[in-house]
């Protein structure tokens, strides 16, 4: 959120935060992206939260996307997932575990196990897959090991 100063502690307000914890770090979107990104390729997985229950979201096919009447992936910024997030359209209501990424023409994927019952329904049991906008605009929160993060954290904790 950026109604919260970037690369300062925040309580995470949402209702799976009811113990109102404020170790969480605010940080823009495109290091939130880059931070994913690079934890995945020095092989540490991510546990990511946000929005499921969207349009994008499709359980037959286990693809979530952002669908072009929403908005297109290249206005996707701070400024339109602190909207969402203030106006209710994002909430955190999954968590699942990013496992990997993979690039196929010109679109980020990410490959998503999740133990969700529904996430069982298709033909890749257990796991889904996320298209880069859809973890961009959609996604809240990240929980990776310290030393995955240690790049956002130096500019943070001196």
């Amino acid at each position: 959120s950026n109604e919260m100063k970037f690369f300062e502690k925040h309580e995470l307000v949402e209702a799976d935060n009811w113990w109102h914890c404020n170790n969480y770090y605010n940080i823009p979107v495109e290091d939130f992206m880059n931070l994913i990104k690079s934890s995945l390729k020095n092989d540490y997985t991510v546990c990511i939260c946000g929005d499921i229950s969207e349009p994008g979201f499709d359980n037959q096919t286990q693809v979530a996307i952002i669908p072009s009447f929403d908005i297109p992936a290249s206005l996707i910024d701070d400024d339109t997932r602190q909207m969402r997030l203030s106006n209710g359209s994002t909430t955190d209501d999954h968590c699942v575990h990013i496992v990997g990424y993979f690039e196929k023409n010109g679109e980020c994927w990410f490959l998503i196990k999740d133990s969700n019952g529904g996430a069982y329904d298709g033909a890749c049991k257990g796991y889904r897959f996320f298209r880069q906008d859809f973890v961009k605009l959609k996604m809240m929160n990240i929980m990776i090991y310290k030393y995955a993060a240690k790049s956002i954290l130096d500019k943070i904790i001196k």
